[in-house]
């Protein structure tokens, strides 16, 4: 009741003796959709993404995020949110383009970081995955002139190196057995080297079955979203257990942030065109303003 009217009860925890329970409680209630208004609200700081009102992710702690869902449940305008506010920093971004969606960004972006082929995605991931080596002498000598363990990128301020990989699915089955197992070794390099040297994987797919990415890829993402209304199998493959037996309204799904969430919590389509925030041209102005 009052302000709490908003709230259910979406967990409860038994202590260990068994005696009470910590009850857990969501806004159910409040639509919260990030919605910007102006260019301004785009801008973000480097390695920090606004996925939702109250969700802001430091990437450095919540490294690698994916996104699953089928066609029209929203999973390009996410990819487009996160990409503007990268754009609009000193992120630096590299494209596997499965639909050829980004590849009209090589007005104004470099081309060469933007790869759609099997051959060119092969190419861009193996240098990525070289970068990463690179990065890991860099802080191996950061952690000898600052007698520290434990550092990562972004204790020694390294530029984040963000990969967005679009309809990943379509670029496995297009690929022969050779070029696929190398597709898997340079992101497995990625998701399991790249957090603590800033190299961060933002993955789109219909589907997070095992046929499209092993599961040793899939359990290294810190944030898994799954958009639109799925079976209860598709469910336990993107979050361990089910998240809603009902259906899901339109761009709409579900999240989970490891270290952040116990279960499955609502999650909101950011809307870029309520502002006309969508536009290549907003693109562009965010990657030439960009601030450090």
């Amino acid at each position: 009741v009052g302000r709490y009217k908003s709230y259910a009860v979406v967990e409860a925890i038994e202590a260990d003796d068994g005696t009470n329970f910590k009850f857990c409680l969501e806004d159910l209630g409040t639509d919260k959709t990030f919605v910007p208004h102006t260019i301004d609200d785009l801008k973000q700081d480097p390695y920090f993404i606004e996925l939702q009102e109250n969700l802001t992710l430091n990437l450095a702690k919540f490294p690698h995020i994916a996104v699953w869902g089928q066609t029209g449940s929203g999973k390009t305008t996410v990819l487009m949110s996160i990409i503007a506010q990268c754009l609009s920093n000193t992120t630096d971004l590299y494209f596997v383009d499965g639909k050829a969606e980004f590849s009209s960004f090589g007005v104004f972006y470099p081309k060469e970081k933007i790869a759609t082929d099997n051959e060119e995605v092969i190419s861009l991931l193996k240098n990525i995955s070289q970068m990463i080596v690179k990065r890991q002498k860099q802080m191996a000598n950061a952690v000898q002139k600052r007698k520290e363990l434990g550092l990562t990128g972004f204790d020694v301020k390294l530029k984040p190196v963000v990969v967005i990989a679009d309809e990943i699915g379509s670029i496995v089955a297009s690929m022969s057995s050779k070029e696929k197992k190398e597709l898997v070794s340079n992101l497995l390099q990625i998701v399991q080297k790249g957090r603590s040297v800033s190299v961060f994987l933002v993955m789109a797919s219909q589907s997070p079955a095992t046929t499209v990415l092993p599961s040793d890829i899939r359990s290294q993402f810190s944030t898994r979203i799954l958009l639109g209304s799925a079976t209860g199998d598709t469910q336990r493959m993107a979050f361990d257990q089910v998240a809603t037996d009902g259906g899901v309204s339109r761009f709409q799904g579900y999240y989970m942030t490891s270290g952040l969430t116990t279960q499955p919590q609502k999650f909101f389509v950011p809307n870029l065109y309520k502002s006309g925030l969508a536009s290549m041209h907003i693109f562009e102005k965010l990657y030439k303003e960009k601030k450090d």
